[in-house]
């Protein structure tokens, strides 16, 4: 401690220096916070290219640059493989009656993968009930949520395994 008769002679600092001791001793919690962020941030961008999209289709964006499809435009112009456009697009198409996850989309709550799995079963009359059943889960948990309902369906609708992808196995003759 000093006292009133200590004088300070000099001081120095070191650019960089101080910012690292405001470091919490955790880096991982700066690591993780920018992640989330980053995620928070790619979700804004999904809800954002979703309305564009939807937009695009109603003005046939692809014929003014002679394509044949939305589906074609999104494979040319934005790198998608065929199976991501085509689901992009249904995904986009479907937002249009589902205001409230679209939303959940644009501030980050859910992402795009949880929407698609949504947007293949939630209607506006149940969107709700499933946002709330999807709050806190792992798309993983979302995607078996959802794997044995149908459209329409909420998520206290009574399971319908007939309706579950099952893998198909094809035996090829020698």
């Amino acid at each position: 401690m000093l006292s009133e008769s200590s004088v300070v002679v000099g001081w120095s600092w070191t650019p960089g220096l101080a910012s690292r001791a405001c470091e919490p001793r955790e880096p991982w919690r700066g690591l993780d916070r920018k992640l989330t962020a980053i995620a928070k941030q790619r979700a804004a961008l999904d809800a954002e290219e979703l309305a564009l999209i939807r937009e695009a289709v109603r003005v046939q964006l692809w014929r003014s640059l002679g394509m044949i499809s939305m589906r074609e435009y999104l494979e040319r112009r934005m790198g998608y493989r065929p199976q991501v456009a085509a689901e992009r697009l249904l995904a986009a198409e479907a937002l249009d009656a589902l205001p409230a996850i679209e939303a959940a989309l644009d501030a980050g709550v859910l992402s795009y993968s949880a929407v698609r799995e949504l947007t293949r079963i939630a209607t506006r009359k149940t969107e709700e009930a499933w946002l709330a059943a999807c709050r806190g889960k792992t798309v993983r948990q979302i995607e078996e949520l959802v794997a044995e309902r149908d459209a329409g369906d909420a998520p206290t609708s009574d399971p319908n395994p007939d309706l579950r992808a099952r893998p198909v196995m094809m035996m090829l003759r020698p």
